[in-house]
């Protein structure tokens, strides 16, 4: 579809995006007649909308709007998940705060122990745009158990009841006299206490710091989509 609009563009510069798109679908249509060719259509989109509502990826979640990616490709990524998986990805700090569908899917995520950690960075960290954007963190399996990582042991506490809240925007050095860098002070510093968080004795050493990172139990994450009126399972 896209090459055929593109090759009529190419053709006739003056035609219009509209009639580009009518254009392409008859030339699809080839020989079939216009007025059984809408049955065909009418079919096909009645197939997208079952194919999108069914979708496997959405499964145990409610169906992401078509109007925003960035839920579609969530659950694309949580679906690819091993049992023990791990996902991070870069978001808009906007994705946090979408209502509708969106907010019903990270309710899910959440009751689903999935989300590990969400960890917003400072303005002016990357060339191609100077907003905050926010690193989220997904783990299949944020249970209790002992793995051996790059020839050294770990034990993990269980953090299902819980997700760590980290904020990096007063963090930072400038760089290239209009960006800003995380040292490795500052990389450092959010490791050790990202693991610290994670590991068996984070009594002992892992605290919050007010404007830096908070550990929110799961209850009171899914309190607030309760006081919006919102179905919860604990």
């Amino acid at each position: 579809m896209y090459g055929i609009i593109t090759g009529m563009a190419k053709t006739k510069k003056q035609v219009s995006f509209e009639d580009a798109l009518w254009g392409a679908c008859d030339k699809l249509r080839g020989t079939v007649e216009p007025a059984e060719y809408k049955h065909v259509v009418l079919s096909l989109i009645f197939l997208k909308f079952v194919n999108d509502k069914f979708d496997a990826r959405w499964n145990g979640y409610t169906v992401p709007p078509t109007s925003n990616a960035n839920y579609g490709w969530i659950l694309h990524m949580v679906s690819k998940l091993s049992t023990n998986g791990t996902a991070g990805f870069l978001l808009a700090n906007g994705a946090l705060s979408g209502e509708g569908q969106e907010l019903e899917i990270r309710k899910q995520l959440i009751e689903n122990n999935l989300v590990e950690a969400i960890v917003i960075l400072p303005r002016n960290l990357f060339y191609t745009t100077d907003i905050s954007v926010t690193l989220w963190i997904l783990n299949k399996n944020k249970k209790s158990r002992t793995v051996e990582q790059n020839g050294k042991i770990k034990n993990y506490r269980n953090r299902e009841e819980e997700v760590l809240f980290m904020d990096l925007r007063q963090m930072g050095s400038p760089f290239e006299k209009k960006y800003i860098e995380l040292t490795q002070e500052d990389r450092d510093k959010v490791t050790s206490t990202f693991h610290a968080w994670q590991q068996a004795g984070a009594n002992e050493t892992y605290k919050d710091i007010p404007e830096f990172c908070y550990s929110a139990s799961k209850k009171e994450l899914l309190g607030v989509f309760k006081d919006l009126g919102y179905e919860i399972k604990l």
